[in-house]
């Protein structure tokens, strides 16, 4: 990969671990198109490192975003590269999760998929996905933070 380049298109394995949380939860999404891709760059949103974001594609990014095959997508995914490979399965789960939660699907337009705020710092219904660990979000901040200070020494 060139070194210059900050975006790696994701392997397989990782982005299948969002299409499993897609299947299993937001099956409003199953028409979508989603492309995902790695920032290898660390990206803050004040003082926070961005674990991951989704952008909606306007007609311009659908038509610099299509392959080879003709292909254009409605969403593409960044997925912070360093953040991702330090995380266990159920972390990156939570991030799929979260992500898809800013999908807003609406048949009844044209182009049904928007995209939505945060209603909380998060998603009510991330509350029901994360019983387990509601505070996930802190703990994967935690576990950036440590990535990134290992990289600064």
């Amino acid at each position: 990969m060139n070194e210059l380049m900050r975006y790696e298109p994701v392997p397989v394995q990782d982005s299948e671990v969002f299409e499993r949380v897609r299947n299993d939860k937001f099956p409003n999404l199953d028409g979508a198109r989603i492309l995902y891709i790695f920032d290898t760059k660390k990206k803050m949103s004040g003082k926070r490192i961005v674990f991951a974001w989704i952008k909606k594609l306007n007609d311009e990014m659908k038509f610099l975003a299509m392959n080879d095959d003709g292909i254009t997508y409605d969403y593409i995914v960044f997925i912070n590269k360093e953040v991702w490979n330090a995380l266990e399965e159920a972390d990156r789960k939570r991030i799929a999760f979260h992500e898809f939660c800013h999908c807003e699907v609406d048949f009844e337009k044209v182009n049904p998929y928007g995209l939505k705020d945060h209603e909380i710092q998060g998603f009510y219904e991330e509350a029901d996905y994360n019983i387990d660990d509601p505070r996930w979000n802190e703990r994967i901040t935690v576990i950036a933070e440590s990535v990134y200070d290992q990289e600064e020494n």
